[in-house]
């Protein structure tokens, strides 16, 4: 009979621990969303796990690097739970076309989910390592480098032909910004970078700031291609004028 109600107490108690646990567990995860993002913080990890509907409507859509004054560390979920399973959301836009990327991050997402997405743009660290294209006597640097969407669930690289220079030294070998678009298109998605005691005055198409950028009538140079009709990259460079406050 001892015996038994030993049994009795020892099961008794791993439920109840099992319990708080499970609870402690439960009450680390909290879901919430901003604008763009549905949200969900696992312990310190900070998931933007799906998108609103208002952030499905979006063709351009920049990651913050916090939420709530935390690092952003997932997009979609890939996140082990008790007992070894997962839980595991995904993005789903029919609208997204780009997608920028400013710091480090896990990416689970499913690109088939992202019918029209052209480029995943990573704009940080940029000009730190060298990549080559193929070609050993056209080797670019890194910065001037997007990932896109491609066949299946592969992920290429793809030079990006705009980059915007913050114009006074700074990281990233000057680069602020990278973009891509169809040759003889216009710009159309200007991001303004910011720089202290300074007040940003415009893009320039050359480093003294000489002629500015007519956002509504410039264009990027028409295609070229090579004899065997292979395009030839062009990358346009815009410069940011200061003035001081």
């Amino acid at each position: 009979m001892k015996n038994l109600l030993k049994k009795l107490l020892t099961v008794t108690l791993g439920v109840m621990i099992l319990c708080t646990v499970c609870t402690g567990l439960a009450g680390c995860t909290r879901e919430f969303e901003t604008e763009y993002f549905k949200c969900r913080q696992v312990g310190s990890l900070i998931e933007l796990y799906d998108l609103t509907e208002l952030g499905k409507q979006q063709e351009i859509i920049i990651v913050p690097e916090t939420v709530n004054g935390k690092k952003v560390d997932i997009l979609g979920t890939h996140v082990r739970r008790l007992m070894g399973s997962y839980d595991y959301s995904d993005w789903q836009s029919d609208n997204l076309k780009k997608l920028f990327i400013t710091h480090r991050l896990y990416m689970p997402l499913t690109y088939s989910r992202l019918p029209n997405l052209q480029g995943i743009f990573l704009v940080y660290e940029l000009g730190d390592i060298s990549f080559w294209r193929g070609d050993p006597d056209n080797l670019l640097p890194q910065y001037t480098f997007k990932s896109i969407y491609g066949d299946g669930e592969y992920l290429g690289l793809s030079p990006a032909n705009i980059g915007y220079f913050y114009n006074y030294e700074n990281k990233n070998n000057g680069y602020y910004w990278i973009d891509n678009y169809a040759y003889g298109a216009k710009i159309t998605f200007m991001p303004p970078p910011e720089r202290n005691g300074y007040t940003f005055s415009g893009w320039y198409k050359e480093a003294d700031c000489a002629n500015k950028w007519d956002f509504d009538k410039d264009t990027l140079p028409p295609l070229l291609t090579n004899d065997e009709g292979k395009t030839l990259y062009q990358e346009t460079r815009l410069y940011a004028k200061w003035t001081k406050k």
